[in-house]
């Protein structure tokens, strides 16, 4: 049985020094882990774009190459012929009627 004496918690400075090392250590670490998930999205992020990119770039081949054909001379002579009824000098037009 204790006598008029109770076992009392002094606090040292070092107490207050091991509890700064502590707080500093779990800040350090909170950062590197915010850190690295935000480099992780920021890659993610990187990647999808890189892919729209690489899409964007074959369909705007293919429109290259589309427009490219639409400008030949014998896309432009096949659509005069066919579509606006155009013959070239010296050619006599025919017009094929289905019968009734």
């Amino acid at each position: 049985m204790l006598r008029g004496r109770r076992a009392r918690f002094r606090i040292r400075p070092r107490f207050f020094l091991a509890m700064g090392v502590l707080f500093l250590a779990g800040y350090v670490v909170y950062s590197y882990v915010e850190g690295f998930l935000q480099l992780r999205v920021l890659r993610a992020e990187v990647r999808q774009v890189r892919e729209q990119i690489e899409a964007l770039e074959a369909e705007n081949a293919r429109l290259r190459a589309e427009l490219e054909r639409y400008n030949s001379d014998p896309f432009i002579e096949r659509v005069a012929r066919e579509e606006l009824g155009l013959v070239r000098p010296g050619e006599t037009p025919v017009l094929v009627v289905d019968p009734p």
